[in-house]
């Protein structure tokens, strides 16, 4: 996978307009859903340019509330590796 853009995000019906609006661009881009993602933190490089993270605190109101610091630590680990992440969690 080249890096790209990503959108880390928790309620897929609030991100409709924004990939309607990168497919109608052919922006490249990729979605990450929060709730089915996992990743391996022994990895020593990121395949991503930019996140940006949409892990709404009110996850926790849809069943979501572990992950939240779930992403906490999933961001840090990205930051760690280089990778630039708009709209950090502060928890």
């Amino acid at each position: 996978m080249s890096k790209t853009l990503v959108i880390y995000y928790e309620h897929p019906d609030w991100f409709r307009p924004l990939f309607a609006e990168l497919d109608q661009r052919s922006l490249p881009y990729v979605k990450l859903d929060a709730t089915h993602h996992s990743y391996d933190p022994s990895d020593d490089e990121s395949p991503y340019a930019v996140v940006f993270n949409r892990m709404s605190p009110s996850a926790y109101l849809r069943g979501h509330g572990h992950g939240i610091f779930y992403t906490l630590q999933y961001l840090n680990h990205l930051q760690n590796l280089g990778t630039r992440v708009i709209n950090q969690l502060c928890v």
